[in-house]
């Protein structure tokens, strides 16, 4: 299998390094591919970079597992409750 020693896949919906820049708007279409690629593969897909409200439910329904949060979740006044809203965006998306 071609995933033999890959846990899961990581995309970057930005330039690494680069912080508080909008995420790149192929990057729904970019997960869409891989998942595409991956065919029944149980391996789970990720993204780094730019994840925001606007973001999250685009990327579930393209078929991403989770997204890796920075200020989305932790520049919040109530970081609890932004991982809940997370969650609720990415089960809508799925539905």
């Amino acid at each position: 299998a071609r995933d033999e020693h890959v846990d899961r896949y990581l995309l970057m919906g930005t330039a690494i390094g680069i912080k508080g820049v909008d995420q790149d708007p192929r990057t729904p279409r970019r997960v869409a591919e891989l998942r595409e690629l991956l065919g029944d593969s149980p391996k789970e897909v990720f993204v780094d970079g730019g994840s925001r409200a606007n973001t999250v439910g685009p990327l579930a329904a393209a078929g991403c597992h989770g997204v890796i949060p920075g200020s989305l979740v932790y520049g919040d006044a109530d970081p609890a409750a932004a991982i809940e809203r997370l969650h609720g965006l990415s089960r809508k998306a799925v539905r």
